[in-house]
């Protein structure tokens, strides 16, 4: 498709459900069937926004758009990679939910769970 000049970007739609937390598994999945990396985080980034004319504030990281970025330990298209850091609009996000506290609960039962 980038070969005809199309613009190619990837939603996260599941069974009409939005699940923003797995675009980057969809991504990652474009990668493995063929896409370059770089194209797949444009994909999920600056295309989406210049489809939606939003471009000049959102989908890349310079001075004057809004900072919306995440910080992690490796290749954010891979499931084992772990998101150390959120900022929205520039405002640090709490990396604390509900599934997270559920999460270490659970951990924490007797006779427990290993992480391993």
């Amino acid at each position: 498709m980038k070969k005809a000049g199309v613009k190619v970007a990837i939603r996260s739609m599941e069974d009409g459900n939005s699940n923003y937390r797995n675009l980057p598994y969809h991504a990652g999945f474009a990668v493995a069937y063929g896409m370059n990396k770089e194209d797949a985080l444009k994909a999920i980034t600056i295309v989406p926004a210049e489809i939606f004319g939003v471009a000049d504030q959102l989908g890349s990281i310079e001075v004057g758009k809004v900072a919306n970025l995440f910080v992690c330990d490796g290749d954010p298209f891979e499931t084992k990679t772990q998101v150390s850091h959120v900022f929205i609009e520039g405002w640090q996000m709490p990396m604390v939910s509900r599934q997270t506290l559920l999460y270490d609960e659970f951990l924490k039962r007797e006779p427990g769970v290993s992480k391993d």
